[in-house]
């Protein structure tokens, strides 16, 4: 029985995906826990990733069949029709976990959990690295803090509760939004705790998110630009 679904909505990238499939075979996680991939249309598909999968337990990729841009909040929306666990942790693919903090989401019993997060990188071996140096080479600036704020992507949230709440809104795809819907649907969260209808959110446990995207000094990320003018008809 699956307790706890690790759910990405992905767009190209596929180099940091090869590193999280490396990350995720050293953590060796329990068999209640299971890893989607919503392939959001990634030319070419990251199906093509699959060899590099083996060894990965409970490891599933699905296409969201929606060329257009910006679509996370469709993917996320499909994935849960997917997902088998009761719990679903939806991150972003610069975002990555150590194992004891994907343990404390699989053993939360409350409504949703966001987290601290420290800039840190995933090498070609799938291993974390945290020293200032590296940091750097990927991007990072000087002078910059090595923790972050908190980010209303990445959370654990109890499945009937993501269901109650209607999920995403379909007017960030329908109407091709830039934004994901992240502080939307963080909004209506609150709101409804607030109300009494779900437990408050807490924020606990550490994970990492790579340095800025913007340079990106490796050229890890997708270039879907989220610069003012013309919304693309598709993605590229």
């Amino acid at each position: 029985m699956i307790k706890l679904s690790i759910i990405f909505t992905i767009y190209n990238s596929h180099e940091v995906v090869k590193r999280q499939i490396k990350h995720f075979k050293r953590l060796d996680l329990p068999d209640d826990i299971e890893i989607i991939i919503m392939d959001d249309e990634s030319n070419p598909p990251l199906e093509t990733l699959n060899p590099h999968c083996y060894g990965v337990k409970n490891f599933c990729m699905y296409r969201t069949g929606n060329k257009a841009p910006w679509t996370q909040a469709l993917a996320r929306n499909q994935s849960v029709e997917k997902a088998r666990g009761d719990l679903l942790l939806f991150t972003d693919i610069d975002h990555f976990f150590p194992r004891e903090t994907i343990m404390a989401c699989r053993d939360f019993d409350g409504d949703k959990m966001m987290f601290n997060r420290s800039f840190g990188v995933l090498d070609h071996n799938g291993d974390i690295c945290t020293d200032r140096k590296t940091l750097i080479e990927y991007g990072m600036k000087k002078t910059r803090r090595l923790r972050r704020n908190r980010h209303n992507n990445s959370f654990v949230i109890k499945k009937s509760v993501y269901q109650r709440l209607g999920g995403y809104s379909k007017k960030y795809w329908e109407n091709r939004f830039h934004r994901s819907g992240d502080s939307s649907f963080y909004t209506r969260y609150e709101n409804g705790a607030r109300r009494g209808k779900f437990k408050p959110s807490v924020t606990d446990h550490k994970i990492y998110v790579f340095p800025e995207a913007n340079p990106d000094p490796l050229g890890l990320f997708h270039d879907l630009s989220r610069q003012d003018g013309p919304i693309p008809e598709d993605k590229p």
